[in-house]
């Protein structure tokens, strides 16, 4: 794949993805008696895939015709007509064989077995791997069947058998020496890969956790994005509205000085909390009110997070800045020429032509803008396109 052009850190190699029973270390006795087998006697599994395909039943017959103290399972898929064939042998060897179709539970035979007998299939040859058991392979397709038989050779946990008499040949030869079959054995661990499917899952999502992450980081710029410039300016439009209506309800006496509600003039509360204005029963409902107002989607939507309300707090802050602004500009009793110290005497405290609540609230909505848009649940950059 590098000769070819493929970057070296973009190969990963895993392994074939089996399913996660095969990962599973199962008791050999207690599987054997879920299929009438003698768990002390050495088995030999045969198969050759979920069609049956090969002449299963002739190589059983060859294998059961030589003797020797072993059980045979025979697996036929989904071919009848063979686990017909199977059963009838089976029938003339009673005790020594078990037959089965198609059947999911692979892996339970697998653990009854000393010795597999299959084509060397991927998939197949992975399974076997996984559960630790030796193979005998035959028939190898060719192309990838032969190459992976190839492969199971050099390592030293399979044996080929070109026909059914190098079949027997080899079920003799390891029959007879246990501490070959057991050698077998014991060198499959380092090639196993029972977790492949996780390791691809992990590789995948890690890549993505990279990538995602690089795209968000190219996000997380001081330039507003299109949906935080549509929100400001929705906000925008509801100051607007509201500034109009707070002229129709105050008109020209500014800060409910002539509504019917209670007024608190001083108290070193509002020195320190509420720039030295007057508490009145007007701005102590609307106030709240407004809050409630813009955490409505957050309610209605069930879904909050310190990302969210870090926005929702700099669209209030937007909103009452744009309101109180439009209150004078709009306003007929004022306009943008009055907008002073001494027409406004509710704002105490001034820098440069515009109250200090100003200048503090323009602040930290910029700043909760820009926070909302680099701080996703506590970590991550969250795009704003």
């Amino acid at each position: 794949m590098v000769n070819r052009g493929v970057p070296l850190a973009s190969i990963h190699v895993g392994g074939i993805p089996v399913m996660p029973a095969f990962s599973e270390r199962f008791d050999r006795a207690a599987c054997a008696a879920l299929y009438g087998l003698d768990p002390t006697r050495k088995t030999l599994l045969m198969m050759s895939g979920g069609e049956g395909l090969g002449a299963l039943d002739v190589l059983a017959a060859r294998l059961l015709s030589m003797g020797g103290d072993f059980q045979l399972i025979a697996l036929a898929g989904r071919n009848e007509a063979m686990l017909d064939a199977l059963r009838k042998l089976g029938e003339a060897h009673p005790g020594r064989m078990y037959v089965s179709g198609f059947t999911p539970h692979v892996e339970r035979l697998m653990a009854c077995s000393d010795l597999v007998i299959t084509k060397p299939g991927g998939l197949t040859t992975s399974e076997c791997l996984a559960m630790q058991v030796p193979m005998i392979v035959t028939s190898p397709i060719p192309g990838q069947e032969e190459r992976n038989a190839d492969y199971l050779l050099e390592q030293g946990v399979a044996m080929k058998a070109v026909d059914a008499v190098a079949l027997e040949f080899r079920v003799r030869a390891l029959l007879s020496d246990p501490n070959r079959l057991s050698a077998m054995r014991s060198r499959i661990a380092p090639l196993a890969r029972p977790y492949a499917g996780r390791f691809v899952m992990d590789t995948v999502l890690d890549a993505l956790k990279h990538t995602v992450t690089e795209k968000a980081m190219s996000s997380c710029v001081v330039v507003p994005g299109k949906r935080t410039l549509a929100l400001v300016l929705w906000v925008a439009l509801l100051g607007f509205f509201f500034a109009n209506v707070e002229i129709q309800i105050e008109g020209s006496a500014g800060w409910a000085a002539n509504l019917p509600t209670w007024r608190i003039e001083h108290h070193w509360l509002l020195d320190i909390f509420w720039g030295g204005r007057p508490m009145t029963g007007y701005h102590a409902w609307v106030f709240p009110f407004v809050a409630l107002f813009f955490h409505l989607p957050a309610i209605f939507f069930a879904r909050w997070s310190w990302r969210i309300e870090a926005r929702i707090v700099a669209c209030i802050m937007t909103f009452w800045l744009v309101e109180d602004f439009l209150w004078f500009v709009l306003n007929p009793a004022y306009g943008i020429a009055r907008f002073d110290p001494v027409h406004v005497l509710w704002h105490k405290h001034w820098v440069g032509f515009a109250p200090t609540d100003y200048w503090t609230m323009s602040i930290a909505a910029l700043v909760l803008f820009l926070m909302s848009r680099q701080w996703e649940s506590g970590s991550r950059c969250s795009s704003d396109e």
